[in-house]
């Protein structure tokens, strides 16, 4: 009798025990759920963007700082022409027609100053000035090349015609140049080229400006520049 009424009592305690259990499991989905719709605080935003940007900065901060670094060690250097020698062949005015004759050569030479980099230009132009006015209505383009670290190369311009039809400011320049004995000419280089650095590569836009001062002409005989070291570097301006 009483192993019957033992027996009789385990079985009553077992649903209320099983009740249990799956309150308690539904009390813990419960409050999951409740969690789950609350809002996220700074601190939790924060950790999830940390942990969504974390993987992004892993992979590319290492090739931004190895391309940076590259960058600075490999960047370009300034190249700038200079005069090696220029001649000055024929230069008059004609005051009836306000028109100069002039027959200028130059020979200017490129050199790039980078350790590393080749440059390959892509262009190349010159144009000669005198006294705030441009001789002739075209450019010498002269010829392109690719150019070695620490090399340079020379080029020969040459300007020859005619320039008409001139400002009566510019006839006032030549009857100064002429009582002082000499001509100051102008000759700016246009330049363009680029530089290969890594899988880049920028294309960079320069413009020289080389004064020239020529003695003025004995008897026909044509005029050769004296240069000095400093006279016969051309300075940078913006292009």
């Amino acid at each position: 009798m009483s192993s019957a009424n033992a027996e009789q009592s385990s079985g009553a305690t077992e649903p209320s025990s099983g009740g249990a259990v799956e309150q308690t499991i539904r009390d813990a989905e419960d409050e999951v759920d409740a969690e789950a719709k609350q809002p996220l605080g700074y601190c939790d935003w924060a950790s999830a963007t940390w942990d969504f940007v974390s993987p992004i900065l892993e992979f590319f901060l290492p090739i931004t700082l190895t391309y940076l670094v590259l960058s600075l060690i490999l960047r370009p250097s300034h190249v700038r022409p200079r005069v090696d020698a220029a001649e000055l062949i024929r230069f008059n005015l004609a005051n009836a027609t306000s028109t100069l004759h002039y027959d200028i050569a130059v020979d200017l030479s490129i050199r790039n100053w980078h350790k590393h980099l080749s440059a390959r230009y892509l262009d190349l132009t010159a144009v000669a000035w005198y006294g705030g006015a441009r001789l002739g209505t075209t450019v010498h383009t002269l010829p392109l090349f690719i150019q070695r670290p620490k090399s340079s190369k020379v080029v020969h311009a040459v300007f020859r015609g005619r320039a008409a039809h001139l400002d009566p400011a510019v006839a006032e320049v030549f009857g100064r140049d002429a009582a002082d004995g000499s001509f100051g000419v102008r000759v700016t280089v246009s330049s363009t080229f680029m530089y290969t650095i890594l899988f880049e590569k920028p294309v960079y836009y320069y413009r020289h400006e080389c004064d020239i001062r020529f003695p003025v002409l004995r008897n026909g005989t044509p005029s050769t520049a004296l240069l000095s070291a400093t006279d016969s570097v051309c300075n940078a301006t913006d292009r």
